[in-house]
C-alpha cells in the first residue's frame, strides 16, 4: 500500500512517538529512500525511509484492467477458435469416413463395391485367412433390362442383392462389381461354400415382382478356395474360370474350379484362334455319309458332314470345335462356308441325290441364315429341292413364333427340313405338329437298343406310324448291323443312315461326280433360269435390276414384272437384310402396303401395278398373296397373313 509523505504522516508519527512538531530533514538521503527526521530543536532523532514507486505505476495502475479484458477477450477467442477447429475436424473426419465408405459402397444396391472387394481379399487373403470366392453373373438379366428398361433393370438389381445378402448372412462379405455381376466372400469350410452358392441360384431362380411385373432369371456361380492360388490375381482368374465354366455347362448352377479347367480353357482358345484362318488356309472339308432308301435299297442322298485337317494337330474331331465356334460365334461364318461347298459339290453329282446340311442353333437363329442359303443355291446352281438342312431340337426351343417364320422361308426356297436326333432332348410332338418338317431323324440311341429293348422298339413303331400319318419321311441313324436294318425295314422306315451303308467319306462322290464340264454348265443355266427356278415367266431378265446399295433401279412395269418373276429378290447383295426384318414378321400388312414400304429401298409402285397387262396382273397378284412365289415367301417372312388379310376379291390395287 502506497501512502505520500506529507504534514498528515508527519502528524500521525507525531502522535506515535509523543513528539509534537516533528520534521523532515530537507536532503534526501539513502539513494534517494530516505531522509532524516528532525525534531523541534532540529536534532535528527531518526530516518524515514520508504519504497520508492515505479514510475509507470499509476499509468500500469489505470491501463491493467483495460489490459486484462483484452486478455479475458483474447482467451475466449482463442477458445472460441479452438471449439471451432475441433468442430470443424470432427466433421471432417465424419466426412472422411463417409467419403470412405461412399467410395467402398455400391450406391445402388447398397453393397460393397469392386474396391471394397479388392481391399477385403488382398487383407485377407496375405493374412493368411482362408476362405471362398464366389462370383456371381446373372442370366438374362440383359434381356430383361432390354425390354423393361434400366430404371426397371436398377430395381430388380436391389431385389438380387437382398436376396444375396439374405442367403451370405452377417458372416460372408457381398459386393457388387458392376453391371449384373456380384461377389461373396465365404469364411467357413467346401461344404458351407457350396451350400451359400447353390441358395444363391436357388433364390435368383424364384420369380421377382417388379412394379406389378413378374420376371425370371438366374445365375451361375463359380467359386475357388485361396488354396488353390498363389496370389490374389490367381483366385480371381481362376474363380473366373469356374464361373465360365458354369455357363459352359448350362448356366443356373455353381461350379467349383478344379484342377485342369484352366488349362481346357487356354486350349479352347488357341482353338478360337486357329479356327479364323481355318477356312482361308483350306483347312476344313467335307465328308459325306450316304443315305438309302429302304424301299429299293438305292442310294438316294448324303449327309455332309465338317472336318478340320490341323496343320500342326492333325485331325480335330467336330466335337472338339463346334461347340467352341457356337460359342464364339464362328459358327456362322463356318456353316456359311459348309452351305457353299455342300452345294458346290452337289451340283457336280450325275443324279438327283440330294445333300443334307447340318445347321446349329446359332446359326438358326443368325438374320443371315437365308441369305446365305440363297446365296448358296445361286451361286452353285443347285436346284432348292436337292438341299435338305437339319436342324437340332434345342434349335427350335426358343420363341416359337419366330422359328416358325423362318422354317416358313426356308421352305418358301424349296430347301427341305429335317430334324435331327429326333427323341433327345427337348423332342416334343408338337414341333412336328405345328413346324413344316419334310423329314425326321431318329437319334443312334433309340436303333442301337431297338433289338434288345421293347421300350426302344416301341418308340421306332410308334415315330413310324406317327410320320407315315402326317406324311414326313422318317430317316433312322446309326445303323450298323444287318439285324437293326431288316427291324426298321419290317416296321416301315423309310430311309437308313450309319455304318453298315456307310461311313463318312470324301472319295465317295467320285461315283456321282459329273464326268463332262459341258453338262454342268447345262444345268447351272438351267437351275439359274426362271423355269428352272419355278418362276412363273420364261423371260430371262438380261439386265441387273438391282443395286446392292439402291435396290431396284428401274420403274418400268415390265421390266419390274419380268424380275420379279425371275425369282431374283434376295439374290443381291443388298437385299436378303430384308428378310431379317421383325415387323415384316410379325405385323400383318395388307399388298399394298408391302408394295409401298420404303423401308425396304424398293422402287414398286402401285402404278406400276396397274399398268401391267391383265394377264400378267392376276399371275402376279395371286402368287404374291397366295404365298406360292418363293421369293415373296422369303420377301414378307409369313406371306400367308397377306392371303389371310387380303382375299384377291378383295385386293385393291
Amino acid at each position: 500500500m502506497y501512502k505520500l509523505i506529507d504534514m498528515d504522516l508527519l502528524a500521525g508519527l507525531s502522535s506515535i512517538f509523543g513528539i509534537n512538531g516533528l520534521a523532515l530533514k530537507r536532503d534526501i538521503e539513502n539513494g534517494g529512500t530516505g531522509t532524516g527526521l528532525m525534531s523541534p530543536d532540529g536534532t535528527q532523532i531518526g530516518m524515514l525511509t520508504w519504497q520508492p514507486r515505479d514510475p509507470g505505476e499509476a499509468a500500469a495502475a489505470v491501463v491493467r484492467p483495460k489490459i486484462a479484458l483484452i486478455l479475458i477477450f483474447v482467451c475466449l477467442m482463442v477458445a472460441a477458435f479452438a471449439a471451432v477447429v475441433a468442430i470443424g475436424l470432427r466433421k471432417l473426419a465424419i466426412s472422411e469416413r463417409r467419403a470412405t465408405q461412399m467410395s467402398l459402397t455400391d450406391t445402388l444396391t447398397g453393397l460393397s463395391n469392386r474396391l471394397a472387394l479388392q481391399r477385403r481379399i488382398d487383407q485377407d487373403f496375405y493374412s493368411k485367412k482362408r476362405f471362398k470366392l464366389l462370383l456371381i453373373d446373372l442370366d438374362r438379366f440383359k434381356s430383361v433390362n432390354d425390354t423393361y428398361g434400366h430404371s426397371f433393370g436398377d430395381k430388380l438389381l436391389v431385389e438380387v442383392a437382398v436376396r444375396i445378402t439374405k442367403i451370405v448372412g452377417a458372416t460372408g462379405f457381398s459386393a457388387r462389381l458392376g453391371g449384373d455381376e456380384m461377389a461373396v466372400l465365404v469364411y467357413e469350410d467346401l461344404d458351407t461354400a457350396m451350400r451359400v452358392a447353390n441358395g444363391i441360384v436357388k433364390a435368383i431362380a424364384e420369380p421377382f415382382s417388379i412394379d406389378g411385373i413378374a420376371v425370371s432369371i438366374g445365375c451361375s456361380v463359380g467359386l475357388c478356395c485361396t488354396d488353390n492360388a498363389a496370389n490374389v490375381t490367381e483366385l480371381m482368374q481362376r474363380t473366373d474360370v469356374a464361373l465360365y465354366e458354369s455357363k459352359r455347362r448350362g448356366r443356373g448352377q455353381a461350379t467349383y474350379y478344379e484342377s485342369g479347367m484352366l488349362e481346357a480353357i487356354v486350349e479352347r482358345r488357341t482353338l478360337e484362334t486357329d479356327m479364323r484362318s481355318a477356312i482361308d488356309n483350306n483347312q476344313f472339308y467335307l465328308v459325306y455319309q450316304p443315305v438309302m432308301d429302304l424301299r429299293n435299297n438305292k442310294i438316294v442322298g448324303y449327309e455332309a458332314l465338317i472336318r478340320w485337317d490341323h496343320p500342326s494337330r492333325g485331325m480335330i474331331p467336330p466335337a472338339h470345335f463346334i461347340p467352341i465356334a457356337e460359342e464364339t460365334g464362328l459358327i456362322v461364318e463356318i456353316g456359311c462356308w459348309v452351305l457353299n461347298e455342300a452345294c458346290r459339290e452337289a451340283a457336280t453329282w450325275a443324279n438327283d441325290n440330294h445333300v443334307a446340311v447340318n445347321v446349329s442353333a446359332v446359326q438358326f437363329r443368325s438374320p443371315q441364315l437365308l441369305f446365305h442359303l440363297t446365296a448358296a443355291l445361286d451361286k452353285s446352281g443347285l436346284p432348292a429341292q436337292r438341299l435338305e438342312i437339319e436342324l437340332t431340337e434345342t434349335a427350335i426351343v426358343e420363341d416359337g413364333e419366330q422359328i416358325a417364320y423362318t422354317l416358313t422361308a426356308i421352305r418358301a426356297l424349296g430347301v427341305k427340313i429335317a430334324m435331327d436326333d429326333f427323341g433327345t432332348g427337348y423332342s416334343s410332338l408338337t414341333h412336328l405338329r405345328d413346324l413344316p418338317f419334310d423329314r425326321i431323324k431318329i437319334d443312334r440311341s433309340f436303333v442301337a437298343t431297338a433289338e434288345t429293348d421293347r421300350h426302344s422298339f416301341a418308340v421306332l413303331s410308334g415315330l413310324v406310324h406317327i410320320a407315315q400319318k402326317m406324311e414326313i419321311a422318317l430317316l433312322a441313324e446309326g445303323v450298323e448291323t444287318e439285324g437293326q436294318l431288316e427291324l426298321l425295314r419290317s416296321i416301315g422306315c423309310d430311309t437308313i443312315q450309319g455304318y453298315l451303308v456307310g461311313r463318312p467319306e470324301r472319295k465317295a462322290l467320285r461315283a456321282v461326280a459329273r464326268s463332262g464340264r459341258s453338262s454342268t454348265n447345262s444345268t447351272k443355266d438351267q437351275s439359274r433360269s426362271p423355269a428352272g427356278r419355278g418362276s412363273l415367266a420364261q423371260t430371262r431378265v438380261d439386265k441387273p435390276f438391282v443395286d446392292s446399295q439402291q435396290g431396284i433401279i428401274t420403274d418400268s412395269p415390265d421390266a419390274i414384272l419380268a424380275f420379279t418373276c425371275s425369282c431374283k429378290f434376295l439374290l443381291c447383295a443388298g437385299i436378303p437384310a430384308c428378310a431379317g426384318l421383325r415387323h415384316w414378321r410379325r405385323v400383318p400388312r395388307s399388298l399394298s402396303d408391302f408394295i409401298h414400304d420404303k423401308s425396304l429401298s424398293m422402287n414398286l409402285r402401285s402404278r406400276c401395278i396397274k399398268r401391267f397387262p391383265k394377264k400378267h396382273r392376276q399371275t402376279f397378284v395371286r402368287h404374291f398373296v397366295e404365298s406360292s412365289h418363293p421369293s415373296c415367301q422369303i420377301f414378307a417372312a409369313n406371306p400367308r397373313a397377306y392371303h389371310a388379310l387380303e382375299p384377291i376379291g378383295r385386293m385393291s390395287i
